[in-house]
Formats: C-alpha cells, sequence, structure tokens
C-alpha cells in the first residue's frame, strides 16, 4: 500500500552548500529541488478551468497519476546516485484547498 504522507520537499541549509558550494549567496539559492514545479500554459488550463483565476500566493491541492519512464543509477567511487523520472498522465487540481490543509503553508519567513 502506498504512503500518502505529504512530504517537505524543501532544501535544507546544508543541502544547499553541499550542492551550491559555500560561496553562494543566500538569496540566490533555490528553496525546492529542480523538477518539483508544474508549470501549465493556456491549453492546460484550459483543462483545468478552476486554475483559471489563480494568483501567486494561493494554495492548490494536487492528485495526479503517472508512469515511471526512466531509471538510471550511477555509482563512483565515492557516491551513487539515482534519478527517476514520472510521466504525468492525469492530474486533477484543486484551487480551493479547505483551511485545515492551508494552514501549513501559510506564508513563514525563511
Amino acid at each position: 500500500m502506498p504512503d500518502d504522507t505529504l512530504v517537505d520537499m524543501k532544501i535544507s541549509k546544508s543541502e544547499q552548500k553541499e550542492s551550491q558550494g559555500e560561496a553562494v549567496v543566500e538569496a540566490d539559492t533555490r528553496k525546492y529541488p529542480y523538477g518539483l514545479q508544474l508549470s501549465l500554459e493556456n491549453d492546460s488550463l484550459k483543462k483545468l478551468p478552476n486554475l483559471r483565476k489563480g494568483k501567486v500566493g494561493d494554495v492548490v491541492t494536487i492528485a495526479a497519476a503517472g508512469k515511471i519512464v526512466s531509471l538510471s543509477e550511477i555509482e563512483t567511487e565515492t557516491k551513487s546516485n539515482k534519478d527517476l523520472t514520472i510521466q504525468i498522465e492525469k492530474i486533477a487540481i484543486n484551487g480551493n484547498p479547505d483551511k485545515e490543509f492551508s494552514a501549513g503553508f501559510e506564508s513563514k519567513k525563511d
């Protein structure tokens, strides 16, 4: 049975330093790993009309079905790395999540 617990994917300060080096200015660092943003263009938004009135900062819930289309693993003398690509095939996005769910996404200073 799959685990459907929401996991915070925010990059920790130690992960930022490890991936970008010590000399990176804090304002220039990413908060979340590459690949965790969904970009929907006009044709896709036509299929999800409840998002057409969305504003920057709105919280949405997402349910999707996808297929693993690529899996690779690289091992070197010092580390191993595994990559996985999922093609989202069906998606539902609720532009009005309930208040209890949204409470975890209130603006916080980082």
